[in-house]
C-alpha cells in the first residue's frame, strides 16, 4: 500500500504479508495536508522462489482523493 500526494511524491506506505482473507490498513504515516490530493495505490503479488511479481493494482484514478479533516467542536467531538 502507497500514498502519494498530488505531485506523485510517497507519502507514505507499508507492506502486508500474505493473507486469503480481506485486509484493511490504519493509515500511519505523516499528517495529511488539508485541502491536498492524495492518491492511495495498492498492488498485490506473488513471491516464487524469491522473486516478486506483480499480479493486480488498483486503477490509477480510483484511489484520488481529497484531504478534509472533519470540523471539531470545542470538546473535540465531530461534528
Amino acid at each position: 500500500m502507497h500514498v502519494y500526494d498530488a505531485f506523485g511524491n510517497e507519502v507514505w506506505s507499508t507492506h502486508l504479508g500474505p493473507s486469503s482473507e480481506p485486509v484493511a490498513v490504519t493509515y500511519g504515516g505523516p499528517t495529511l495536508e488539508e485541502g491536498m490530493f492524495y492518491q492511495f495505490k495498492a498492488y498485490s503479488c506473488c513471491d516464487k522462489s524469491g522473486q516478486k511479481t506483480y499480479i493486480s493494482t488498483t486503477e490509477d484514478l480510483k484511489g484520488v482523493f481529497f484531504y478534509e479533516p472533519t470540523p471539531c467542536s470545542p470538546t473535540g467531538r465531530q461534528v
